[in-house]
């Protein structure tokens, strides 16, 4: 009696365990249920939820069954070095002198010039262009050597050799040349006790070499390399150690060389 009744409930218990289901498989089974039900569902523009994200296939597999073409490596930028623009060329400035006005007030000195002998057909001056380069001289020119320079004078213009066999530059004359003769519309000057010839804005003494323009003189053109000179409100202008003061005379612009200490 006592065997068959401990035979009953053992059965009774082994009955009960298969039957009552494990709690941590039945939440397992639930999870995978869920998942299964998320994965068959579709996500689309205005579902809720985030869509499962595929894993990527292994190197291997994506080389041997992915069809699809793989995205070419987009090359590195190439930095240049960056390029700073050329300076502009631009003309060398004139030099500027400031000269404070003292106290008492120093006023350049004036000599007097005056035309002894003006030709009947008034000199027409044309502009001088330093630097004009000609192929062919005068005919009637001469040849003038001074400090192992060679010049060609012809009507009182003044060449020089150019930088080519076959061309010639018009060129000041040289300090001190010396020449034959002067053409006939040359303006003889008197300053002080001094007799002077004046022809194509250059000045000769009475032995009708080259020289520097006297007190008194003027020149239509100035050189280059001249410098201002600001003294108060007066401008004159420098070459070497004249000095010049713009004005006029007959009716023409010229700069007077006038004899000032700064």
């Amino acid at each position: 009696m006592n065997r068959r009744l401990n035979s009953l409930l053992a059965g009774a218990v082994v009955a009960l365990l298969v039957l009552v289901p494990d709690p941590a498989q039945s939440q397992e089974r639930g999870r995978e249920s869920r998942r299964d039900a998320r994965g068959s569902r579709r996500h689309t523009s205005g579902s809720v939820g985030r869509p499962t994200q595929r894993q990527a296939a292994p190197a291997a597999e994506r080389g041997r069954g992915s069809t699809q073409a793989t995205p070419a490596r987009r090359p590195q930028p190439v930095v240049l070095p960056e390029r700073r623009a050329a300076p502009a060329a631009t003309p060398a400035p004139r030099r500027v002198t400031v000269v404070p006005r003292r106290e008492r007030a120093v006023r350049p000195v004036y000599h007097r010039a005056v035309v002894i002998d003006r030709p009947i057909s008034r000199p027409t001056y044309r502009p001088i262009r330093w630097g004009t380069t000609v192929t062919r001289l005068p005919r009637q020119h001469r040849v003038v050597q001074f400090d192992a320079g060679t010049y060609f004078v012809a009507d009182g213009v003044y060449y020089g050799r150019g930088p080519r066999a076959s061309e010639y530059v018009v060129v000041r004359p040289p300090i001190g040349a010396r020449v034959a003769y002067l053409p006939s519309d040359a303006v003889m000057v008197g300053v002080g006790r001094h007799t002077y010839y004046f022809y194509d804005d250059v000045w000769y003494d009475d032995t009708l070499t080259v020289v520097p323009c006297p007190y008194g003189g003027w020149v239509y053109t100035l050189p280059y390399d001249y410098e201002v000179i600001h003294y108060g409100p007066e401008r004159y202008y420098r070459v070497g150690g004249a000095v010049y003061e713009p004005g006029w005379r007959d009716g023409r612009s010229v700069y007077f060389r006038v004899e000032i200490d700064f």
